[in-house]
């Protein structure tokens, strides 16, 4: 890629973004730490598929540790939520959209900037290699500042099911 993938999606919007979302976005290889509370769905179906995809388990305010790996093609995260298994995710741009490969779920995102914060607003969901309807899912993603952290909002639900998994935290911009 000759730039980086959130700047290269946000165009001119980039510069507007508020000083710890440009850096954390930025396109270079980090790694950030902080703490974040994670809610698993209650459904026996959410718990599977969280268990599935690799999403951390349930923990209120632990500590969360975030590598950001610049690759040639996009950018790898791993997250470390507490004592559970990493969740790995790679993120790419496809046209205009970012599309971020969780385990056997990709999902496709338009990236708007707003208020010096990005919201990601889903455009597709595609689970082993097959399309499902968007109006299935709600997922509500937000980056942001609190103060002078990186604050992370990530909701998600399936239509029947109910929620799947909302996380929320921050990371120490400080050093970056």
């Amino acid at each position: 890629m000759d730039t980086a993938l959130f700047p290269s999606l946000l165009g001119g919007e980039f510069a507007a973004l508020d000083a710890q979302v440009r850096s954390v976005h930025g396109g270079a290889s980090r790694q950030l730490s902080g703490t974040a509370t994670i809610e698993r769905g209650p459904s026996m179906l959410a718990r599977l598929m969280c268990h599935v995809a690799m999403l951390p388990r349930n923990q209120v305010r632990e500590r969360v540790a975030v590598r950001i790996e610049t690759l040639s093609d996009g950018e790898r995260w791993t997250r470390y939520f507490g004592n559970s298994a990493p969740m790995r995710s790679k993120l790419y741009a496809q046209g205009n959209l970012l599309v971020e490969r969780l385990g056997p779920v990709t999902m496709s995102f338009e990236l708007v900037a707003r208020e010096g914060g990005i919201d990601w607003l889903l455009r597709g969901v595609v689970i082993l290699g097959c399309p499902l309807p968007l109006r299935w899912f709600r997922v509500a993603s937000r980056s942001g500042v609190n103060g002078t952290r990186y604050q992370f909002v990530v909701l998600a639900d399936l239509a029947g099911v109910g929620r799947i998994i909302r996380y929320e935290g921050d990371l120490d911009c400080e050093s970056v």
